[in-house]
Order: C-alpha cells, then structure tokens, then sequence
C-alpha cells in the first residue's frame, strides 16, 4: 500500500477541525466532499492506515489536537470494539445452540420455538 494519501483522503483530512467540539459527522463530511457516507469511511480508514490522526465518536469526526486527546479517543474506540467481539462471541454461541437445536441434538430445550 502506498503511503501516499488519494484524492478523497487529502480532501477528507483538509475538511477535518481540530477538536472534537468541532467534530463532523460521516454525513456532513460526505455532503461537504460530494460523495457518500461509504467513501468518507473508506477515506477515514486509508488516512488512519497511513498514520494520519483521525479520531472519532458518536459525534463524528476530528482532527485531534494533542497526541494525549488522540490516545484516549483510541483507548475509548478500543474498549468499544472489545465489547463488539464480546457481544459477538456471544451471538456465535446463540448460533450455535440454535443450531443444536434445530438438529434435536439438545438434551434440553435451549431455544423456544416461536409459532409462526
């Protein structure tokens, strides 16, 4: 991959702020940039691949100011995604007892047939 920045990306991080009070929602950003909300995560995810300093929360968007406020939006994006595979894990597991399920291999009923 080449580190260079495309089109997109250098446009998306010339319409980041700094700060997160200044933070741009995936939307707005899209609207700005006159492409979809898709291409605005695909650039924010080449511009963070390239080592550029993009954080982000539920209120979009930023350029942060300050290698501490960068390090505590990754702290908290990471704790979100642990609990992401968490729940995930658990969602697998619930497949898997569906399956077992359907296939009367379950000693005991582990998953309630609905009417339909």
């Amino acid at each position: 991959m080449s580190d260079r920045l495309t089109e997109l990306e250098s446009g998306v991080w010339m319409l980041l702020r700094y700060g997160r009070e200044n933070a741009q929602t995936k939307a707005a950003l899209a609207q700005r940039a006159g492409v979809t909300a898709r291409e605005i995560e695909h650039a924010i995810n080449g511009l963070r691949n390239k080592r550029e300093p993009v954080a982000s929360a539920g209120c979009g968007y930023w350029a942060p100011r300050t290698a501490a406020e960068y390090r505590e939006n990754i702290r908290s994006r990471r704790e979100r995604a642990v609990r992401q595979l968490v729940t995930v894990r658990a969602e697998r597991r619930a497949a898997d007892d569906m399956a077992l399920a359907e296939a009367g291999a379950a000693t005991v009923p582990i998953w309630p047939t609905r009417a339909a």
